[in-house]
């Protein structure tokens, strides 16, 4: 599972993909 700081650090980046897995782990995480 990846951390919440890492999580965060790939919303930064602006590929659509990545920010989506970065979206999906983040409202699993809560």
């Amino acid at each position: 599972e990846p951390s919440i700081q890492a999580l965060k650090n790939l919303k930064k980046f602006h590929d659509k993909d990545i920010k989506k897995l970065a979206e999906h782990y983040l409202t699993k995480l809560k």
